[in-house]
């Protein structure tokens, strides 16, 4: 964009000055003439001007012919221009329009990643789920011992996950600890 913005205003400026070619053509040419009606007139009183003044007179015509002819050969020049700038615009234009369309592809990508990366957070939250349930099957007795008797045989539901279990349905096994056990006998 910023250089279409910048061929549309070099290409304006050239429009401008181009338009300007036949102004300054006409100023330049009213110059052309007074120079020479000045020159031809001191030249026709020559022992009445100076010489150096005939020379002066001589010098300004000749600019202002130069002048002339440069105005008039930098039209064409300009008119060159203004077509370059003109199919430069077009070039860049097209340009910028099939930027569009990458513009589009670039959404369209930028979208599909945003929906994998949801998919992954999905992913990640069914992981720590079923890493959670997996965890709580895992029943953990609360101090090292022996097993002394097994009250909740596999598969069966504890901590009161049933409505019609007892109260011992929090109990899996009795534990003992071999390092503190005693006995006690009446003889």
């Amino acid at each position: 964009q910023a250089a279409l913005a910048e061929a549309e205003s070099q290409l304006a400026k050239s429009e401008t000055d181009g338009a300007q070619i036949p102004f300054l053509i006409d100023a330049t040419q009213a110059q052309v003439d007074y120079a020479r009606q000045n020159l031809e007139g001191k030249q026709a009183a020559k022992d009445a001007v100076a010489v150096r003044t005939v020379q002066k007179a001589q010098s300004e015509y000749k600019s202002a012919e130069a002048t002339l002819k440069e105005l008039q050969q930098r039209a064409p020049r300009l008119q060159r221009q203004v077509e370059a700038l003109k199919n430069r615009v077009d070039a860049l234009s097209g340009q910028l329009s099939l930027l569009i369309d990458e513009t589009r592809q670039l959404d369209d990508a930028e979208a599909k990643y945003k929906a994998a990366e949801a998919r992954l957070a999905e992913a990640k939250v069914a992981a720590a789920k079923t890493s959670l349930a997996f965890e709580r099957t895992v029943v953990r007795a609360p101090i090292t011992g022996r097993v002394l008797a097994l009250v909740a045989p596999p598969g069966s539901r504890v901590m009161g996950l049933d409505a019609n279990a007892g109260q011992s349905s929090s109990i899996v096994v009795s534990l003992y600890d071999p390092a503190r056990l005693q006995v006690r006998a009446d003889v």
